[in-house]
């Protein structure tokens, strides 16, 4: 899973280096190399806070939030990949809704799910970000892209090993991080729900520990 990124950087900058390419063929490899850089750099930022919840060592600090300001704030460096697709993105959770939870944890899982919607979602497609429940609470990702067969809801739910796909925009995936993902919040007494279908889109639940949840 990292091999494949790694060798896309590779390739590219050895036909930056060799080949003669127009600045504009240079520019677009260029992009494409920053990709699959930023893919790594996911994987393993995922594979990274796996081992530390796994080892006990995450700081788990929980505090109160407000996801509607903490969507806000994860969308900003997406701009220009939601840009790229003219994607809308909705955020329907309510500005005052309010939860006690690992902030860390929440960051992470809903970055990976914003960023997998966008890698999957067809041009001009949108993005939804909706409360699924208050106890416990939960987060619903949705959008109307490719979807998913059986097989890999499978692997995103552990039961099947992961398999690489490619998003909409020639990006790779390959399933491990949203495994990753799914793992972290079970280790915390969450989970990850999955509902897709192949051509109708995927809908992503962040569910979060029922003492995750502000008391009125």
């Amino acid at each position: 899973d990292l091999r494949s990124p790694l060798s896309g950087v590779y390739g590219v900058l050895q036909t930056v280096r060799m080949a003669p390419v127009d600045e504009e063929k240079k520019q677009q490899l260029l992009a494409m190399a920053e990709k699959s850089a930023a893919d790594v750099l996911q994987m393993i930022e995922s594979l990274l806070q796996l081992h530390r919840f796994k080892q006990g060592k995450s700081s788990a600090a929980r505090e109160v939030v407000q996801p509607y300001l903490l969507l806000a704030e994860l969308v900003k460096p997406l701009a220009a990949s939601l840009g790229e697709k003219k994607l809308k993105l909705m955020n329907a959770l309510a500005p005052d809704w309010q939860i006690n939870t690992d902030v860390a944890l929440l960051r992470h899982v809903l970055r990976n799910l914003l960023t997998n919607a966008i890698k999957y979602s067809r041009p001009e497609g949108e993005i939804r970000i909706a409360a699924a429940g208050q106890n416990p609470p939960a987060i619903a990702v949705s959008d109307t892209g490719v979807g998913m067969d059986a097989r890999q809801v499978a692997a995103v739910l552990g039961q099947a090993r992961a398999v690489s796909t490619t998003g909409t925009g020639g990006e790779k995936g390959s399933g491990l991080v949203l495994a990753i993902c799914r793992e972290m919040l079970h280790n915390e007494g969450g989970a990850l729900l999955v509902q897709s279908e192949p051509g109708k889109g995927s809908t992503f639940t962040i569910q979060l520990p029922a003492n995750h949840a502000v008391s009125p």
